[in-house]
């Protein structure tokens, strides 16, 4: 069987949710395994949204300003924001911060 996001793509019955950002978002992931997106806004706040609802499931929490990258790790469990001042690892079920660097060029992130 296929997985039920894949299937409702694959057959076209599915309807995309409106989500209203307030702020202009700095950058966005989408979570790899449920229906969840983190977004990071310019004045340095992190949270996590249901995109099947709109709600926000966690956060917001006081990240870094200038934030242009957000990355989840392949579990969704962990989340990695990165700015031209370095990068920071959250605990994406409570965006508990884990660990920070503050090397310049350090917040480049690859997949």
């Amino acid at each position: 069987s296929l997985h039920p996001h894949i299937s409702a793509l694959t057959f076209g019955s599915f309807i995309l949710p409106r989500i209203v950002i307030q702020r202009e978002a700095g950058a966005a992931e989408f979570h790899p395994r449920e229906p969840l997106v983190a977004i990071a806004s310019p004045d340095g706040s992190l949270a996590i949204v249901r995109t099947d609802t709109g709600a926000v499931s966690v956060g917001p929490v006081r990240g870094e300003p200038g934030v242009h990258e957000v990355l989840f790790n392949a579990d969704g469990s962990r989340l990695l924001t990165a700015s031209k001042d370095g990068s920071t690892l959250w605990d994406s079920s409570n965006l508990t911060r884990l660990a920070s660097s503050r090397t310049p060029g350090v917040g480049v992130l690859h997949r």
